[in-house]
This record gives C-alpha cells, structure tokens and sequence, in this order.
C-alpha cells in the first residue's frame, strides 16, 4: 500500500501544525491501515493520525501511558462503551516508532455517546 506521509513532513489537521516522525501500517487479514506518529509543533506533545481508508475516516489522537484511569470500568463510568476489539500485524514502519515489522497489537476502542471521542488502548 505504501505510506501516505513521509518522516518529517509537515501537516495541517484542523488548524494545528504536526510534524510526522515515524509511521507503522498494520494488517488483519485483509484489513490495511496507517497510523502515523505526530509532534505538535507547538507543544511538542506526542500524537498519532489513525487513517481507515476503508471507511473514509480518520482520528487524530493524543497519547497517553495507561496509569489505570484507562480501565474498562473507569471508562464506562466517564460514559465510553466498547465499540471494537482486534489484533493486528505490523506490515511496515519507518521513523521513530517503537515498533518493528511483526509485532502483533491488541486494539480495544472505546467511544462515548457522541462517537466524537474515541479511546484506543493498544498492548
């Protein structure tokens, strides 16, 4: 498939200047898709763009290291629900991710009512 972005490029997502430091494409099954990791240009805060082709989506998200406020039951107390589990293959990788070609993720996404805010914890 191919990377969309390449290490250091530069991006606008609603307003806010990223810089691409690396990228990781994971597989399952036939299911294929990017995650790239992003610095704030201004804060320097570490993020990741998630793009599904397949559904035409994308979720830019801040990352975060689980001290346990990421439990299945603090999350549904703060009114997420359990939208999806998976486990995917790493494919491809390029830049700064702490990732190597056939790691395998678990993925469990959460969302809140809206389905505006979305959690991923990924092990």
């Amino acid at each position: 498939m191919g990377f969309e972005f390449r290490n250091r490029q530069q991006l606008c997502i609603d307003g806010n200047q990223f810089l691409v430091v690396g990228g990781i494409e994971f597989r399952c099954g036939s299911e294929v898709w990017q995650e790239y990791c992003l610095t704030d240009v201004n804060s320097k805060q570490e993020f990741w763009l998630s793009i599904d082709k397949a559904n035409d989506e994308y979720a830019v998200f801040r990352a975060e290291r689980n001290n346990g406020q990421f439990r299945p039951d603090a999350l549904a107390s703060a009114g997420y629900h359990q939208v999806d589990v998976s486990r995917a293959t790493v494919a491809n990788i390029f830049g700064a991710v702490d990732a190597e070609i056939g790691d395998s993720v678990k993925s469990t996404t959460y969302e809140d009512a809206s389905e505006e805010k979305i959690m991923s914890i990924e092990q």
